[in-house]
């Protein structure tokens, strides 16, 4: 599952492989909060490439490098692209929903197969413009049965 804070702000797998460390996104967020509900929209006027340990890095990289001096942009704007998402968040008794959209540059690249300068077989990362809608509900009701100790 990917959530809206994953899909917002970009992966650093030089940090750890478990994708959970994050590099963080310049963005405007205005929040709107009702009694239907809490509006969440996210400008990102910029994009930050995700991040991938070297072959002198602590972590391995799987054998096969991944060069970033070449990556790709389906977007003629590159990095440079705005992206926006937006959420709506609400409780309802014990359930709290949530939906969200994003659209704009990918934070999971493809890899493309290519060259480096020596003609090594190295991969490069493409980055898509993608449009991902999600839903997410959780239950906060913790049965009596459980409190009783």
């Amino acid at each position: 599952m990917t959530y809206l804070v994953d899909i917002i702000n970009q992966t650093d797998l030089v940090e750890h492989p478990d994708t959970e460390d994050k590099l963080g996104q310049p963005m405007i967020n205005l929040a709107l909060i009702r009694d239907w509900g809490t509006v969440d929209l996210f400008v990102l006027p910029c994009f930050r490439e995700r991040t991938f340990p070297g072959s002198e890095g602590r972590l391995l990289s799987g054998g096969i490098p991944i060069d970033t001096d070449q990556t790709r942009y389906e977007s003629g704007a590159k990095e440079k692209h705005v992206d926006w998402a937006v959420r709506w968040a609400h409780y309802f008794g014990d359930w709290d929903i949530g939906l969200s959209h994003f659209s704009g540059t990918s934070r999971e690249p493809r890899f493309l197969s290519g060259t480096d300068g020596a003609g090594g077989f190295v991969l490069i990362p493409f980055y898509e413009q993608i449009d991902q809608t999600g839903l997410d509900m959780q239950i906060t009701n913790i049965p009596s049965i459980f409190l009783i100790l």
